[in-house]
């Protein structure tokens, strides 16, 4: 064992070839040899994988060589073996045969050095207040039409040995979650390997109506890790930047990762420690015959020594860290809620160190739209505000009720849209809803229809202690009600001003479309233009419970932006964003 202990111990370079001992009591080139990197596996499956290294010309390594050393020699893993079975079946059968449970995939770039660039433009200097990751994946479940969105702080590790590779076992401990009830696409699949909005451009309007569907944005979530992982459907998809993790598997530079399609094999059987801890989390059961419905990443975060050799961050996830993120989701809650179309609640859970593999996420803050029939009683006097039932005796006069208006999340939904189809669907509606209601639309100055609407929102934020978690802000639970009065408006995005002004802009973005004339039939629509598919949208939020601190004011594109408002409230528009 001496040279394994010098190429490992003193960076000896190995001879080209190393004769190693086979279980036939024969000595053969190592690079001819397999050693059994699977011994969970079942006997008879053992017994199959055996007649297949036999009939495929190679050698098992003696027994008596550990698989660190036989590693370190070069010899090959069963595991490899695994893959590239599954590599061939995929080129040469069926695509949805039962045989293609595996094949490459991954972002096709060099990715380590363009991902700390991203990381750097992105988060340099950003506080835990900035809530980056967090918004990230919060615009990508809305996006994805999703209602609800749970985070979980997990801090438990898991068993190192049945992997699909050795190196993976850095990544087995602690992690941060995040589940949503929509389901990934095939399309969602793919462009989450672009690394940024090449595809979701590449869609025109459909694409474009979307915050930031699995754009750059999504790559925020290698802050916290180097190998990032989505189940969705029958698919588990492992991101490998660094190729490093995966190469064993398939994985290569030009696609650094691996897609599986766990329907097709028995994970728990072949990889039992590599996908414990999806198994019964927010109900994803690796043993059933039916798919997982929503969407579960996983974030295993840096250990000390990943971060050493990190190429794309060396920051390390603490309790600590949680802690702060907790504290400004808790702050952020109406910014991050108020103006998206589709999340009505988002939740943060916890699991500490010493939970079993078994355990329930607990909840520690949740923040959602309650429903119409709770309310949210004020002392304040405002005309925006419409008491839901008479004041109770002894309540001061000008105490009043509000609670969420019965098609407050239809308003939202509609008056969130984005883009041209969906603002022609919102000038019927409320065109519709204002002559049901007998009033008239508002006119601007040239004749054009300025829909709006206005209605209420009340949010519940609740807390928790952290378990487990000495000297925390919150030694007690809490709640909070904060009702809010919202006012959307957009304009209509064929009437002359508008044409004119992307006319106007057309020069300094580089397009040359041709804009038709402000005397176009009547409801004709303008050409689809890149980036000219959006509309006129501007919103604001009035907290009606309580005044806004002097940090809470913020400028928002549907969600908070880093900038802060002078303004009394919260301002919602269609903003260009450069960075």
């Amino acid at each position: 064992m001496a040279l394994s202990e010098r190429v490992r111990g003193h960076g000896e370079v190995l001879p080209d070839i190393v004769l190693v001992p086979t279980t036939r009591g024969t000595l053969r080139p190592s690079n001819e040899c397999v050693f059994n990197n699977m011994r969970w596996l079942s006997e008879e499956e053992q017994q199959r994988r055996s007649l297949v290294v036999t009939n495929s010309g190679l050698d098992w390594i003696h027994q008596s060589i550990s698989n660190e050393v036989a590693q370190t020699l070069q010899v090959q893993g069963l595991s490899t073996q695994v893959a590239a079975e599954a590599l061939a079946a995929a080129g040469d059968g069926d695509r949805d045969g039962p045989e293609n449970w595996f094949e490459a995939a991954g972002q096709a770039e060099p990715l380590t050095v363009r991902l700390r660039s991203l990381l750097h433009d992105t988060t340099n200097g950003a506080s835990a207040s900035d809530l980056g990751v967090f918004k990230e994946l919060l615009q990508n479940a809305d996006d994805a039409q999703a209602t609800k969105l749970h985070f979980v702080w997990d801090w438990r590790s898991f068993g190192k040995q049945s992997l699909m590779s050795p190196e993976m076992a850095r990544w087995q401990g602690p992690c941060l979650w995040a589940h949503n009830d929509s389901s990934f696409s095939p399309q969602d699949f793919e462009n989450i390997t672009q690394l940024g909005a090449m595809q979701k451009r590449s869609q025109g309007v459909e694409r474009s109506s979307q915050i930031g569907r699995f754009g750059l944005g999504f790559n925020s979530v290698y802050t916290f890790t180097d190998l990032p992982s989505i189940l969705s459907d029958d698919v588990v998809l492992f991101l490998d930047p660094h190729v490093r993790h995966l190469r064993t598997m398939g994985a290569t530079v030009a696609k650094p990762g691996i897609k599986l399609r766990f329907l097709k094999i028995d994970v728990l059987d072949k990889f039992r420690d590599q996908f414990e801890p999806y198994h019964g989390m927010f109900g994803c059961d690796l043993t059933a015959s039916a798919a997982f419905r929503g969407t579960l990443i996983r974030l295993p975060f840096r250990t000390p020594e990943a971060a050493k050799i990190s190429d794309i961050s060396s920051t390390i996830a603490t309790p600590g860290m949680a802690t702060e993120y907790l504290a400004a989701f808790r702050e952020a809650a109406a910014q991050c809620l108020v103006f998206l179309q589709h999340v009505q609640k988002i939740e943060f859970s916890w699991i500490p160190p010493d939970a079993g593999p078994n355990a329930q996420p607990e909840p520690v803050l949740c923040i959602e739209i309650t429903t119409p029939d709770i309310r949210a009683d004020l002392k304040l006097t405002t005309h925006a505000v419409r008491a839901t039932e008479p004041p109770a005796d002894g309540m001061p006069s000008n105490a009043l009720g509000v609670s969420t208006d019965e098609e407050a999340l239809h308003y939202r939904r509609l008056f969130s849209g984005r883009t041209l189809p969906q603002s022609k669907e919102k000038r019927s509606f409320i065109a519709e809803l204002l002559d049901r209601l007998g009033l008239a639309q508002e006119r601007g100055a040239e004749g054009s229809s300025r829909p709006f609407v206005a209605f209420n929102l009340v949010l519940s934020i609740r807390w928790k202690p952290l378990p487990g978690v000495r000297d925390q802000p919150d030694a007690e639970p809490g709640q909070r009600m904060d009702a809010w009065r919202l006012y959307l408006q957009h304009d209509d995005p064929e009437d002359a001003t508008w044409r004119t002004a992307i006319a106007d802009a057309q020069p300094l973005c580089g397009e040359a479309h041709p804009v038709p004339e402000a005397a176009s039939p009547p409801g004709a629509a303008a050409p689809s233009r890149s980036g000219f598919d959006f509309v006129p949208f501007a919103g604001v939020a009035l907290c009606l419970s309580r005044p806004l601190r002097q940090e809470e004011p913020k400028i928002c594109c549907f969600l908070p932006l880093p900038v802060q408002s002078s303004l009394p409230f919260l301002v919602n528009a269609n903003f260009v964003l450069r960075d």
